[in-house]
This record gives structure tokens, C-alpha cells and sequence, in this order.
């Protein structure tokens, strides 16, 4: 005999595509209600340069409109270095993103005004995040954290330890290749300094892709011109000035894009933090 009813009445399960496990997610691109922070929304005009789509959840920079004021505000695009997020797109106030029913995610067009926050507002933003930073669970907020450009996530902060010699430096279609002395001992996604370079357009700071154990690669639009010194490539301060809140990870609805299609959909298993901007 059992003292209890054969059923749970308070039991409650999850819609089909909705956040898995439990209702405890985010989505990606959201800024968290805040009685004043509607008031430090910005929307910009997507820059015509730009090669896709704009959804939320995406480090952008913000530049100044040519020809002076502009009704539809600044311009903007994906940051192509940690060194020029100015904010992220957010969903916010983004009525006029474009969904379908085979791309659920709200998507903004070359012209179309794009809602977005910038540092320093004292947002709480929800964006996509390596499955790495679970690990910060239980400690510091003001933590150290980067951000994968090519991916659009937060993921560890990773640097150089030494300074290394550069013996190898070359533009190409966009992207510059680095051969250092000795192994550089960084993965994808670590940031970068390069110093002492001339022309002095490859100088800056910058997030690398591996390609061997003494050379990586780093994006830069404009060609420098032809190496005549070499430089340095060192330790970078290009951690973002950001502070993680809460990381959930495997249960939160973040963006995947289909390229193929130029279709972007909500994914219910992401991995997602919520940091202060």
C-alpha cells in the first residue's frame, strides 16, 4: 500500500524546442530588464561593407557617421579586433529584424538600424559562450575573459608569456602571417601584441590563429606594405572590461548561422553567460 496519489499534479515538463532540462536559460543577445537601461539603447546602421547578416549577441564597433548627423545614428559592423568593441548587438527594441519560418533568429541587412549597448552602459547582456568558461563557475566576476571574433563567444582570456622575436611577416588577401623565434606556446582565440613593426600598420593588438607551434595568423583589412623590420610579438592587455554574472551552459537559446542557406536559428542547447558591459 502507498500513502501517496499515483500522479505528480505540480509536475511540469518543457515545449518541444524550448530550453532543455529546465526553464533556467538565457537567450542570446537579450539585455536583462533594468528600469533604466531601455534609456542606453543605441541602434546604428549597418555598414555596407559588411559581409553577412546582423543578429544579436555580436561584438561590434560603433564609428561616426560621414557627412555629419545621420538620422539612423552611428555606423556599425562586426569588431575586427578586441581593440575596437565598442558593444554588442542586442534583441532589445529590434522589431525591425527580419525572421522567417526557416531562420527564427532576428537578422538586420546592410542599411537596416541594428539595436546594440556599449561599455560602460551597465547592462546585463546575455551572449554566447565557450564551453571552456564553465569552469569560472563559483569564482570571480571580474575574472579575466576574451572574445572569439570568428565565433562570436566568450571564451578565456589567453596571452603570450614572453616576448618573442618576429623573423617572418606578410600581408595577404586580408590576413597576416607571423613566424616567431621559438615556439609562441598560444592557442586559437590567445590576443597578441605586435610592436616594432614597419610599416607600422601591422602594430596593434590583435587575436591569432594558430597554424603551427612558431607562426600564427592575425585579420588585418588594409595592406601595411612590405615588411622592413620585423618587430616583436608579446604579451596583449585585450581582456574585455566586462564582468560574468552567471554561466549556464548546455540549456540556453543561442544563435547558430547556416551559411549555406544565410539562414540563423535559435539553437535550445547553447551555452550562455550573462556579463556586465
Amino acid at each position: 500500500m502507498a500513502n501517496t496519489i499515483g500522479i505528480n499534479p505540480s509536475l511540469t515538463t518543457n515545449v518541444v524546442g524550448s530550453f532543455s532540462v529546465q526553464s533556467n536559460g538565457f537567450y542570446q543577445g537579450e539585455m536583462l530588464d533594468d528600469p533604466a537601461g531601455r534609456f542606453s539603447i543605441s541602434t546604428g546602421a549597418l555598414a555596407t561593407t559588411e559581409t553577412l547578416p546582423m543578429w544579436a549577441g555580436v561584438a561590434i564597433y560603433e564609428a561616426i557617421p560621414t557627412g555629419g548627423d545621420s538620422v539612423l545614428g552611428s555606423t556599425i559592423g562586426r569588431a575586427l579586433s578586441a581593440a575596437n568593441i565598442a558593444g554588442f548587438s542586442i534583441l532589445n527594441q529590434g522589431s525591425n529584424g527580419i525572421t522567417t519560418p526557416q531562420s527564427s533568429a532576428p537578422m538586420f541587412s546592410a542599411g537596416m538600424t541594428v539595436p546594440y549597448v556599449r561599455y560602460g552602459s551597465e547592462n546585463r547582456v546575455a551572449v554566447q559562450c565557450s564551453a571552456a568558461l564553465a569552469s569560472l563557475d563559483g569564482g570571480m566576476s571580474n575574472q579575466l575573459v576574451g572574445w572569439d571574433l570568428t565565433n562570436q563567444q566568450l571564451i578565456p582570456y589567453q596571452t603570450m608569456a614572453a616576448t618573442l622575436a618576429i623573423t617572418g611577416l606578410t600581408w595577404s588577401g586580408g590576413v597576416v602571417s607571423v613566424t616567431t623565434t621559438s615556439a609562441h606556446g598560444v592557442s586559437t582565440g590567445a590576443y597578441v601584441t605586435i610592436a616594432g613593426a614597419a610599416p607600422a600598420g601591422y602594430n596593434g593588438v590583435y587575436q591569432v590563429t594558430v597554424t603551427s607551434t612558431t607562426t600564427f595568423t592575425y585579420l588585418l583589412a588594409t595592406n601595411p606594405g612590405s615588411e622592413t623590420t620585423f618587430g616583436t610579438a608579446g604579451a596583449a592587455s585585450a581582456a574585455l572590461p566586462v564582468k560574468v554574472l552567471q554561466i549556464l551552459t548546455g540549456n540556453s537559446k543561442t544563435i547558430v548561422y547556416d551559411s549555406v542557406n544565410n539562414f540563423a536559428n535559435f539553437t535550445p542547447t547553447g551555452n550562455a553567460a550573462l556579463i556586465l558591459i
